[in-house]
């Protein structure tokens, strides 16, 4: 995986955007300057996050394998929910999603 796309969805709404390369970087978020247009919307049964695809080193028609997770927004909160996932990723909020 080269990126990591979280948001939380609790209060206030938010997202960040991972890069790996050697190790993880905060490329932005919703609360920095979000150069990178980051934004997350959600209803009921959904969340959707959205990025420039500049701010994934893409152009139209690449491809890229990644992820995207969703989780509380406290401080230690696992991912709850992961695209790659069908189930609940984790059974307790302090838990870490492997």
């Amino acid at each position: 995986m080269d990126y990591w796309l979280g948001s939380w969805v609790d209060t206030g709404n938010g997202a960040e955007l991972w890069n790996y390369s050697g190790s993880w970087s905060l490329v932005d978020a919703t609360y920095n300057a979000n150069t990178i247009n980051l934004s997350t919307t959600k209803d009921t049964s959904s969340v959707t996050v959205a990025v420039d695809l500049s701010a994934l080193g893409l152009s139209v028609g690449n491809s890229f394998t990644f992820d995207v997770y969703t989780t509380g927004g406290g401080g230690s909160d696992g991912a709850i929910d992961a695209l790659s996932d069908d189930l609940q990723t984790i059974a307790d909020w302090g838990n870490a999603y492997l």
